[in-house]
């Protein structure tokens, strides 16, 4: 009920997640509602990327050399991050102290 008062289900686009179902995308499905949540009403939202990835419940990344969880987060996390864009947030940022900035439509 919460998340029905505060407008979450709303902006959902039901259709977008029903599209990610089909292509096997379920990450993407999952960061499409796990960033419109975060970001409310907000125009932007910060989080450590080592936090994110916690979050997301991908903290085995985070255990990996440094080398390796950079080639695992282009290939896993920022893929799917590009398939939600347009849809939940207009876009985002990776600065170089390991803070990532997602900004809202």
């Amino acid at each position: 009920m919460e998340s029905l008062r505060s407008g979450y289900l709303k902006r959902l686009d039901f259709d977008f997640c029903l599209y990610l179902d089909r292509e096997t995308q379920p990450l993407a499905r999952f960061l499409y509602a796990h960033l419109l949540k975060r970001i409310g009403e907000k125009s932007v939202y910060t989080r450590q990327i080592t936090g994110f990835v916690n979050d997301i419940g991908l903290g085995l990344i985070n255990q990996l050399p440094p080398m390796r969880r950079n080639e695992r987060l282009k290939r896993t996390v920022l893929p799917a991050l590009n398939l939600v864009k347009t849809h939940a947030i207009s876009h985002y940022e990776i600065d170089g102290q390991g803070t990532i900035a997602f900004f809202h439509i």
